[in-house]
């Protein structure tokens, strides 16, 4: 047999069993376990294994046929790496304190330093890839032919994961140590939205901004930019720009105590919006500033005004009450008008509902009733809009079966609970079937009160979460003359009345645009103001769930300003936020699985694929190329000679 092709039979992979089994021993009993006696003879039996590995590869070396030199003496050298990062490890671990007591730390520390950022990488060189190389013995183990060339590739690509494994763990480790932080994502400070110029263009008495940020702040520059926009808008509208280090009587005159402040003064009213003064920090504030300014100026600009909320018939509440109560709360709801600047206060029968409205009441709102409303509370509301000119916003509830129909009939309107299903257009959620009564629209009437919701269409879908339909109906007239109504929000025309609830459309169940929300007006006499109610055929519509969506959020703002009579403040309120993404728990657990085992997969199989066509072309070649004379028949010789 020639040299170049001497077979595998020889080489043994014991060395290389006994040296990773000694490396294993090492890691237990110094990272796994770390003190004691234990730990300590592990470590002993490990690296004499080792060092009992490291002598055997060399003498396996010397003895080497020809051929096997290469494999034998890539393998020496790993070997003896990895015993040069197991010494590296040992002088700068508690061996030489617990031998000698003292440390290579105290007399070297610049040494102790090197030698524990270097043993990792040469642990990791000196042995990952004697795995490469003991698999590439084992695949030549009954090859005719001894391949030096494919024994030397294994050798690189173990060298090349390892070197790969090294640098990727030093870049981890050099930016954590140097904490340099790289920020790609986006950024822009929100502009002056449309209600917010509107406010500024109904001023009606002196209102000045004033900020105090340093004079090359990117804060403030960010703000000067924002408020800017502004300027032109309203005669009464004024900005001004202080730094609080160069001018602190003008801070102490605001009652500002530092930069970072925005004031808000129109007469002896004051108020204050705080921002970051780094621009990494105040992102998230300028992204959302537009809506800050909106809702202090709605605060500054406006009067305090009260909304009364009805209670007794099992309305929704601001907070869970109990645990049996599993419907959507009114938490949401309550913060916006608070933003506004209301005062939100509860009426019932026990706070004169079934005699009269409190005076200072600028709307009513029901919502969510699950009982009827007694009589007298029926006619004190009714007595509210129609002969006091009084705001009023029903959201009705359809799972409570109730018709409401001795306050709804006078009111030119009626109610059908049956849950309204919608297979085109709706939310997803859960996955279920269910979700089809989670119905989403975009049909939007020319009232006022959703004006800005017909202006965005699909950039803004409402979502009813179990909602019942409301027909208008002839309603008689009186002294006060006959309701004005109009349907203001309407379902997809393929939505049906779902009376199964088996949320599928059944023969009887007709496909048609219902009305989801309607408006409902009286003229009076002047001086009187104009009676106004809002009927909604869910109240859902405007729990905290659904006010998520942007634009259930925009639909109440509106019917809101309606209802407040402040339309002609009405308008979108702009927003850079990044909306948060909800996942359920089935689609966490699917991304897991999807991102852990398909790209290792399609990777596995792409490796499959390629070394099959590679073997596929090798034998191709082997089998066109002539044989060599060694490898020929004795008989096949002989005739050929």
């Amino acid at each position: 047999m020639a040299i170049g092709e001497v077979t595998t039979a020889r080489h043994q992979p014991t060395g290389s069993l006994i040296y990773g089994a000694g490396m294993g021993l090492v890691f237990i009993g110094q990272r796994v376990l770390s003190s004691g006696a234990l730990a300590w003879a592990l470590t002993a039996v490990g690296a004499t294994a080792v060092l009992g590995a490291l002598i055997a590869r060399s003498v396996s070396a010397r003895r080497a046929a020809a051929g096997d030199q290469t494999g034998q003496r890539a393998l020496l050298l790993l070997f003896a790496l990895g015993s040069a990062a197991l010494l590296a490890y040992l002088l700068t671990s508690d061996l030489l304190m617990v031998l000698w007591g003292t440390s290579l730390q105290r007399h070297l520390p610049w040494l102790n330093t090197a030698l524990v950022t270097l043993w990792p990488a040469l642990c990791l060189i000196g042995t990952l890839p004697v795995l490469f190389v003991e698999l590439s013995y084992a695949s030549m183990r009954r090859a005719p032919v001894f391949e030096r060339g494919r024994l030397t590739t294994a050798l690189m690509s173990g060298l090349g994961v390892a070197f790969a494994l090294v640098f990727a763990f030093a870049a981890v480790y050099s930016g954590r140590i140097s904490d340099i932080r790289l920020d790609v994502s986006f950024f822009r400070t929100t502009k002056a939205g449309e209600s917010t110029s509107r406010i500024v263009q109904a001023l009606d008495q002196p209102l000045t901004i004033t900020t105090f940020f340093p004079p090359t702040n990117d804060v403030g520059a960010e703000v000067d930019r924002y408020f800017g926009s502004l300027k032109g808008l309203s005669p009464f509208f004024s900005l001004q720009r202080y730094d609080h280090a160069l001018d602190p009587g003008k801070g102490r005159d605001l009652g500002v105590t530092g930069n970072g402040v925005i004031v808000f003064t129109r007469g002896t009213l004051r108020r204050q919006i705080g921002l970051p003064l780094t621009i990494e920090r105040a992102r998230e504030d300028l992204r959302k500033l537009d809506a800050q300014v909106n809702s202090t100026l709605m605060n500054i600009t406006r009067p305090s005004r009260r909304i009364y909320f009805t209670q007794g018939h099992g309305e929704r509440v601001f907070e869970p009450v109990d645990e049996t109560d599993r419907r959507s709360t009114l938490s949401h709801l309550k913060q916006s008008l608070s933003d506004q600047g209301y005062d939100v206060l509860e009426l019932s029968i026990a706070h004169g509902l079934g005699t009269d409205i409190p005076d200072d009441a600028e709307a009513v709102l029901a919502v969510g009733p699950t009982r009827a409303f007694l009589p007298e509370e029926s006619a004190t509301l009714l007595r509210f809009v129609k002969q006091r000119g009084g705001s009023l916003l029903l959201a009705l509830d359809p799972e409570a079966k109730q018709s409401h129909t001795e306050l709804l009939e006078p009111l030119g309107v009626s109610f059908d609970p049956t849950i309204l299903v919608n297979d085109m257009a709706h939310w997803r959620r859960s996955g279920h079937a269910s979700d089809r009564s989670n119905v989403a629209t975009v049909a939007f009437g020319g009232h006022v009160s959703v004006a800005t919701l017909a202006k965005l269409g699909f950039q803004a879908p409402v979502v009813f979460m179990g909602a019942g339909a409301l027909h208008l109906q002839q309603s008689p007239s009186d002294e006060h003359g006959a309701p004005k109504t109009e349907v203001i929000v309407q379902a997809d025309a393929n939505t049906w009345a779902d009376v199964d609830l088996n949320f599928e459309a059944g023969a009887n169940e007709t496909r048609q645009a219902f009305a989801l929300a309607t408006s409902v007006s009286f003229d009076l006499p002047a001086p009187l103001p104009q009676g106004r109610v809002l009927v909604f055929g869910d109240a859902d519509v405007f729990a905290d769930i659904a006010m998520q969506n942007n634009g259930n959020q925009t639909l109440f703002a509106d019917a809101l300003h309606w209802l407040a009579r402040d339309e002609a403040i009405a308008g979108q309120i702009s927003s850079e936020e990044d909306v948060p993404i909800a996942h359920s728990r089935q689609k966490d657990v699917a991304w897991f699985y999807i991102t852990s085992f398909i790209p290792p997969l399609v990777i596995l199989a792409l490796g499959f694929l390629f070394t099959r066509s590679r073997r596929v072309e090798r034998a191709r070649d082997e089998h066109a190329a002539p044989k060599p004379a060694a490898l020929i028949a004795p008989e096949a010789a002989k005739e050929a000679i």
